[in-house]
């Protein structure tokens, strides 16, 4: 009888030493239980609809893929949080700035339009936007698009120069101006920096 407990005793602390570690591995990260997507870190302005509207994957499957990161009742993202995209949309692919300008989208634009008003085909707006196709072909007011070469011609010449100050940003400067945004991009091509369109005081600005 005592030989049968002791050996019961020792199943019982193998099975134990046994499934300890499994627990242990058990994967506490989204990636190693899915596959198939990538990481995306929430960025200032980003929301659940936005980033769907972006990714083209539905909010529901977002917040399935990231329960940790669902805060109710308001469901706040935070700056910096990381977020798994599953399968559904391909990583957003900022094109590389030189050839081209980058472009603001606005009420009721679309493909066709942005296509008549800079020359471009759809295919190539499209092929150097692959983040914002989106079911539909719909565009969204605010998401930016890169217009590669090709387009219209280069922006008129500076009808003077301004330095930044502390505290500018280009929709200020937009406003103080009354230069449209996608203007004042195109005429300053290199001091762009998405996607925090940052601009440093100091730097002097082309307005057209």
């Amino acid at each position: 009888m005592k030989t049968r407990w002791v050996i019961s005793l020792t199943l019982a602390v193998l099975v134990a030493l046994l499934v300890g570690p499994i627990a242990q591995a058990a994967p506490n990260d989204v990636s190693s239980v899915q596959s198939c997507g990538y990481w995306y870190t929430v960025r200032p302005g980003d929301s659940w609809s936005r980033i769907s509207a972006v990714t083209g994957v539905s909010i529901s499957a977002l917040q399935a893929a990231n329960p940790g990161l669902v805060r109710p009742p308001q469901n706040w993202l935070y700056v910096g949080d990381t977020m798994w995209i599953p399968c559904g949309a391909p990583p957003p692919v900022t094109p590389p700035p030189g050839c081209g300008y980058w472009y603001t989208v606005r009420p009721g634009d679309s493909w066709s339009r942005l296509s008549r008003a800079t020359g471009i085909s759809v295919g190539a707006l499209q092929a150097a936007n692959p983040a914002h196709i989106h079911p539909n072909n719909w565009l969204f007011v605010g998401h930016t698009l890169w217009i590669p070469c090709g387009g219209p011609p280069p922006p008129p010449t500076c009808a003077y120069s301004y330095t930044v100050q502390p505290g500018d940003s280009w929709s200020s400067i937009s406003w103080a101006t009354g230069v449209p945004l996608s203007t004042l991009y195109a005429a300053n091509p290199g001091k762009v920096r998405p996607p925090s369109y940052v601009i440093y005081v100091g730097e002097v600005l082309c307005i057209p």
